[in-house]
């Protein structure tokens, strides 16, 4: 045989015995079978919100004077009734004594405007003194009693003073920053600090006007008043969520025209256990 056939044979051969094998066809794919069922699916918006207390009280005395001192723990927790700041309230005491001085000449005159009527009436019934005189001693008498009744209304005024030289809160909640320092003088437009409540707590956000319409037209449609938002969910700065739900409070009254939006309230209650003097303790660890 011709050598150039059996190597012609031997390639073929070869080609032949590297043919790869024909792969197996691929096995039917999986296939899920899901049940379509009609269910309502809740609609989701963000918007970013700002909180602040339900209650934010600025805290002014009603006196002049000088602080002596600050009876209270900055950004810590405060009952309603507590001593903040106690005012100096020797002014005050000097006020009280000499509405209270006033009071006891007042009742002094008014003593006597008595007696010259009792002393009056016989001698007009005898014609002994004219009519004019004794309507003038009845006259003078009721002067003295009103005098009187004014220099008791000073002297009850005057108490007032003298009480409110102790500010005390008028809410339960977080006090903040003493705005007064311990020998400042202050008045009655100096803010000493500010307490707010902490629960529940009030979430303010914006929404464009054509929003706010399409909430009110979904309401309206559904018999409902008000923002068809049924519910709020807060998330917080770090991602996390709030672990109680809140519900829209109110909707601000005008839309503001540099915006176009208008400002909503939501508002979230905070179970706490800082509401009642019995649990005083247990609020001091919780706020410290």
């Amino acid at each position: 045989m011709n050598p150039r056939v059996r190597a012609a044979i031997a390639v073929a051969l070869a080609a032949a015995g590297c043919r790869a094998k024909t792969p197996p066809p691929p096995s039917p794919p999986v296939v899920v079978v899901v049940t379509v069922a009609q269910e309502d699916v809740p609609v989701l918006r963000e918007w970013i919100g700002t909180t602040e207390g339900d209650v934010t009280a600025q805290i002014r005395p009603k006196v002049d004077g000088y602080v002596l001192r600050r009876a209270y723990t900055e950004g810590g927790f405060v009952h309603k009734g507590d001593l903040l700041f106690e005012v100096d309230p020797r002014q005050t005491q000097a006020q009280l004594e000499q509405a209270q001085a006033n009071l006891e000449q007042g009742k002094a005159g008014l003593a006597k405007a008595r007696l010259d009527v009792e002393r009056a009436r016989p001698l007009a019934e005898q014609h002994a003194i004219s009519r004019q005189e004794l309507d003038n001693a009845v006259a003078a008498e009721h002067v003295a009693q009103a005098a009187v009744g004014a220099a008791q209304a000073a002297v009850e005024r005057a108490r007032l003073d003298q009480g409110w030289a102790k500010v005390t809160s008028p809410i339960a909640g977080i006090a903040g920053l003493a705005q007064a320092q311990v020998g400042e003088l202050v008045g009655p437009q100096s803010v000493l600090t500010t307490v707010s409540t902490v629960d529940p707590i009030r979430v303010l956000f914006k929404i464009g006007e054509p929003e706010y319409m399409q909430y009110q037209a979904g309401a309206a449609a559904n018999g409902a008043a008000g923002p068809a938002i049924r519910e709020l969910e807060l998330v917080l700065s770090d991602g996390s969520t709030f672990p109680h739900r809140g519900r829209l409070l109110l909707a601000d009254r005008e839309v503001d025209v540099r915006t176009g939006s208008i400002t909503l309230v939501g508002t979230f209650r905070i179970p706490t256990i800082c509401f009642g003097p019995a649990n005083t303790a247990a609020c001091a660890r919780r706020w410290t």
